[in-house]
């Protein structure tokens, strides 16, 4: 049998989801250069061809995870609420649609031995609190978000629900769906924020 010859683009593709799969299930300390061989079927030589080293693997697995549907921007032109579901129904969905990204939120040991994985991860997190705030801002103008609120804090609150729902989905081995447990909690939110 012979095999289908893939791009470039498309074996390092397979080479992260196969590195996404490895941590999620044992871990980064298992993860080396050997195993990654045998998940995608090619010699570590080949590997190479593709990635300079682990650490660049690990790098191109971050940008991979915080890129996306979910990085887009929503229309400054809708409500603030719509953005508000917009942004958090966007992320989980792209945790649904590959669950195995969360291996690289929820395991700080990838943050200390990948220092620049953990760049990529915080700038990433920088981000979302401005596109949060700003919509926060937004819904204050538009008379559905009291004065009082505080944009920032109400950004990392949001982003740290994210987090809680998907280390929930997680820990419960993405069982039940992650969009339907986050509706009551998206409206509790809401409620925070007065928004009708």
């Amino acid at each position: 049998m012979t095999k289908t010859r893939r791009s470039t683009g498309e074996r390092r593709l397979e080479i992260i989801q196969a590195t996404l799969c490895i941590l999620h299930k044992q871990g980064v300390g298992q993860l080396t250069m050997r195993q990654l061989a045998a998940d995608v079927d090619l010699s570590e030589a080949a590997i190479y061809r593709h990635f300079s080293n682990k650490e660049d693997i690990m790098e191109q697995v971050a940008a991979h995870v915080f890129r996306g549907p979910r990085a887009e921007e929503t229309s400054p032109k809708r409500p603030a609420k719509e953005r508000l579901r917009e942004v958090m129904f966007g992320q989980l969905e792209a945790l649904e649609e590959n669950p195995h990204t969360t291996a690289v939120v929820f395991q700080e040991d990838i943050f200390r031995e990948y220092p620049r994985v953990e760049g990529i991860f915080s700038a990433h997190r920088d981000a979302m609190v401005r596109r949060i705030s700003s919509i926060v801002r937004q819904g204050q103008q538009e008379g559905f978000v009291r004065r009082a609120a505080n944009p920032q804090v109400f950004a990392v609150i949001f982003i740290g629900t994210i987090r809680q729902l998907a280390a929930e989905w997680r820990a419960n081995d993405f069982k039940d769906s992650l969009k339907e447990r986050a509706l009551p909690v998206f409206e509790e939110l809401m409620r925070l924020l007065d928004i009708p």
